[in-house]
């Protein structure tokens, strides 16, 4: 069970796309040095006309191929006409499930349907295992 102060967020925001899993210098991602467990991703969307589909990617920091960099979660409809906010926690019985290597990388991927219009914001928590 992940106890609330090992919990750690991170914050992004911007008006364009998000990152590319293939490209290590996009932005935003997400993660720690050392082994953690993902607990919830929160995201914002406001003035915007569209929806597109918010992929959650694993970036492997081991895997210099890229080859298992892979989608482990997809919120269909990010973003809509108006104000949108998703929240989608991991539940408790399935942390061990969301464990991750140092290094390994959420990577939050999304083409905005309305740039530079539509402002989005991502908050992601973590927390530190052993």
């Amino acid at each position: 069970m992940i106890e609330l102060r090992n919990i750690v967020r991170r914050f992004a925001s911007g008006t364009g796309d998000m990152a590319n899993v293939a490209d290590d210098s996009s932005s935003p991602r997400f993660g720690l040095d050392a082994p953690w467990v993902l607990v919830r991703v929160r995201g914002w969307a406001t003035d915007g006309t569209g929806s597109a589909s918010l992929a959650l990617k694993q970036r492997i920091a081991e895997e210099v191929s890229r080859f298992f960099d892979k989608t482990i979660y997809t919120i269909l409809t990010f973003g809509t006409t108006g104000d949108a906010h998703v929240d989608w926690r991991i539940p408790m019985d399935e942390e061990k499930d969301w464990v991750f290597a140092a290094g390994d990388r959420i990577v939050p991927e999304w083409t905005n349907p309305n740039s530079p219009t539509m402002r989005w914001a991502l908050e992601v928590e973590m927390a530190a295992v052993s």
